[in-house]
């Protein structure tokens, strides 16, 4: 990750000097970076300059992941919300077709060390302030409840509810709060 504060010409040409003096120590250790793979993420300005390294122009990208975390141009955190839950809900709709038969402190197991790392992997970097991402990140962990239970009839106001008491699955965003805490 290379990054510098653009305010001036001069500027983008010092960061294209940095990445020129990436190229030189990649080059003096015998490495290469792989360009194709490498983008420009402009934080809330648009630039028309252009970036090389290795000769090839650098490719402008409104998102990219860095450590597992989906960064994007406006530094807001629903996109890398909404790329966790669609794969939460893909992992536990695999659960539970495979796991269907198990007993529910099986499919609770593999919802505690499957799914819900991912749901709160990076959580205090990016804890959603928006109710449409917050209601999200639960809304995995209803589906969850019922997944445990094996109870996808009853759909009677708080049944939901009820489940998660009974799998003792505290609410995502009182996690989120004490991980905050913690740090």
């Amino acid at each position: 990750l290379l990054y510098r504060e653009i305010n001036s010409f001069s500027d983008h040409q010092s960061l294209q000097q940095d990445l020129k003096h990436l190229e030189e120590w990649a080059n003096t250790w015998g490495m290469r970076f792989n360009a194709s793979k490498c983008y420009i993420l402009s934080i809330n300005k648009t630039s028309d300059f252009f970036y090389q390294l290795d000769s090839t122009i650098l490719k402008n990208v409104q998102s990219t992941p860095y450590l597992g975390i989906l960064l994007s141009d406006d530094m807001k955190w629903s996109p890398h919300i909404s790329s966790i839950t669609k794969k939460a809900n893909s992992t536990l709709g695999f659960l539970r077709r495979n796991l269907r038969r198990c007993p529910p402190n099986c499919r609770q197991q593999a919802y505690l060390s499957l799914i819900r790392p991912s749901l709160e992997y990076g959580a205090v970097v990016w804890d959603p302030y928006l109710k449409k991402d917050i209601e999200g990140l639960e809304r995995v962990q209803r589906k969850a409840s019922r997944f445990i239970t094996g109870d996808f009839r009853s759909y009677t106001p708080g049944s939901v509810t009820r489940l998660l008491e009974k799998t003792e699955l505290q609410p995502l965003q009182q996690r989120r709060k004490q991980l905050r805490l913690s740090l």
